[in-house]
């Protein structure tokens, strides 16, 4: 008898190995290394895997905001993965051009050692006034000084109040004294500060905002120059220097405190008053606010001021670039709002530094900063950054959906990748349905037109059928730990057919070799019904029969229950035609 492949199971392994495995492979490989760079940008751009680098502008080392920006360096590198490389500017007008990827009028020094015209500024410290100016349509100028529109600002805090503060020498200009009956003429009027000197410094936004008031109160013959004013410097070499350069004046945009202007009070120079603040700010910039300098706030015995003097307020504003990922705006504004005495001890233990000696911060100005820290209100010049109003805001879209077109992107790789996995598992399944029709053409080998009806010869096959059929169990075992569902499907095809060929295989063997026996079993009983047999030979015969096929079909596993119970029941009847025959004789 031949068998013949199934033909279900030839076309499907003609089909399944017209694949390359090779390609794949290269195909799993590219998909995988894609999964992998887009996972590993996702951490780098999200969530800040690598430590971010931040550049943060920070305005001449001798303000406060410069301090205050170190201060939020170490704090902030403390607390978080972000890296501030805080650069020391010329002041707010040089931070906005930073902001704005313009360049600088005057190189920037960072602390990363870094000092160039043309840096690219992430974060900043801005005048409100300043950023309220550079957003208004200016006329077309060639003049490198001009300021760039600030469009790409976006509010994260307001760190402090700066002050307009007037500071005249009553030597020169004469103003009412505190002794008089009208306090209030403690005010400047425009005529006595024609054609004056003030001092104010050169770069920044105080020189601007000087340009503002002298627009408004009409004292457009002014002379202002820069002075640098040291604190190191002694009381007689600081009058001179007033002396020398005709010094009427003294306009700074500092906050409340400033040592530099309490050295200039502890001269004899006298604050006086900036009115018609409500004015300026309905009419001319909506970024200053009506304030007061306290009465006593430099001196309390005698008190300077005397009086409460009216002046200008204009928030000192933390600003973003509105590319700044949203996550680290947020973790900025976290810090700034949760970590405030660790930013007082850190602004008290930076006035130590010998860099930052020069200009002569003390604690008790400087730590006060911290308390002032504010949200930015819905009245700031510029929007809020997305990260500040996330971390103020209760409610926020989950991250996934934010993120929603990156995880598209994620997903869909994935799915690339699955596919080529898949596309692997299923030449995994080839190399299986290989290894099926190998085994069914090494069966094949054996089908003879003819097969000789041996005992031993049908034991041998009936045990290589065994043999091969444990084989093909274990090619199972493998494929279902190994194969994905559809390659399993595929190999379960082959393998239903192999396993049944070899099946059938072994049950016609099984009843060819019980055959043999059942008709050594006739053959007897043929002996036993002949007259003059000697049937205590034939019995032991039968007995020898019997026992020799129980033992050999039983143990090689060889002889089906079926096959078995038949020759069992040849046997009986062999059996019990022997004890006849015996009774007979004896009777």
């Amino acid at each position: 008898m031949s068998t013949r492949l199934p033909a279900k199971l030839t076309a499907v392994s003609a089909s399944q190995f017209e694949r390359s495995p090779i390609i794949s492979r290269s195909l799993l490989f590219f998909l995988g290394g894609s999964l992998f760079i887009g996972s590993f940008w996702f951490l780098s751009r999200f969530l800040g895997f690598g430590g971010p680098q931040l550049v943060l502008a920070a305005g001449n080392k001798t303000g406060e905001s410069y301090l205050f920006s170190r201060a939020l360096k170490v704090v902030v590198e403390a607390n978080s993965s972000i890296r501030l490389d805080v650069c020391a500017t010329d002041g707010t007008d040089d931070n906005i051009r930073a902001l704005e990827r313009s360049p600088l009028v005057q190189p920037a020094t960072c602390t990363s050692g870094h000092s160039a015209s043309n840096i690219k500024a992430d974060v900043i410290t801005a005048q409100a006034d300043r950023l309220y100016y550079s957003l208004i349509p200016q006329p077309a100028q060639n003049n490198a000084n001009s300021l760039p529109p600030a469009s790409a600002a976006r509010a994260i805090a307001v760190l402090y109040q700066d002050h307009f503060q007037m500071l005249v020498d009553p030597k020169k200009i004469s103003i009412a004294s505190p002794d008089t009956a009208d306090l209030s003429k403690l005010t400047v009027g425009p005529n006595q500060l024609n054609g004056k000197k003030i001092a104010t410094p050169e770069g920044g936004g105080q020189r601007p905002s000087l340009k503002t008031l002298s627009d408004h109160f009409n004292f457009p013959s002014y002379l202002d120059i820069d002075l640098s004013l040291s604190n190191q410097a002694s009381p007689q070499d600081l009058e001179n220097t007033l002396e020398s350069n005709d010094i009427a004046a003294v306009f700074r945009v500092r906050r409340l405190g400033n040592s530099r202007i309490q050295q200039l009070i502890a001269q004899g120079w006298q604050p006086i008053a900036i009115p018609q603040a409500n004015a300026l700010e309905n009419t001319t910039y909506p970024a200053y606010r009506p304030s007061l300098i306290p009465q006593g706030t430099y001196q309390g015995s005698p008190p300077v001021p005397p009086i409460d003097l009216e002046t200008i307020a204009i928030d000192r504003l933390l600003v973003a670039h509105q590319s700044l990922p949203k996550r680290h705006a947020q973790t900025l504004t976290k810090i700034l709002f949760e970590h405030q005495q660790e930013l007082r001890d850190t602004l008290a233990e930076l006035v130590e530094l010998e860099e930052l000696r020069s200009a002569d911060f003390e604690p008790e100005t400087v730590v006060p900063l911290v308390s002032n820290v504010a949200a930015p209100s819905a009245d700031t010049v510029i929007p809020t950054h997305r990260g500040t109003t996330a971390f103020f805001t209760p409610f926020q879209l989950p991250f996934v959906i934010e993120n929603a077109d990156f995880f598209a992107l994620l997903i869909t790789l994935f799915l690339m990748a699955y596919s080529g996995y898949v596309s692997f598992r299923q030449n995994q399944a080839n190399q299986q349905i290989k290894i099926l029709v190998e085994l069914m053409k090494k069966l094949n080998i054996y089908d003879k037109p003819r097969e000789p009806n041996d005992i031993n010869w049908l034991t041998a096959r009936l045990v290589y059928l065994s043999e091969q059929h444990g084989e093909l169990d274990k090619a199972f075992q493998f494929a279902s730990s190994t194969l994905g569902h559809e390659g399993f499907r595929a190999f379960s095809e082959a393998y239903k057919s192999a396993r049944e060929m070899i099946e059938r295989e072994i049950e016609e063997r099984q009843r060819r070799f019980s055959s043999l026996y059942v008709d050594a079993v006739v053959e007897l009983m043929t002996k036993i019904q002949a007259e003059g047999t000697d049937l205590k030979t034939l019995s032991n015969r039968l007995d020898r029969l019997f026992f020799e096929a129980g033992e050999t079909l039983t143990k090689e596993d060889i002889f089906s229950r079926e096959s078995f119970q038949t020759f069992t029941e040849a046997y009986e009847i062999a059996r019990e035609t022997i004890e006849r025959k015996k009774r007979e004789q004896l009777s």
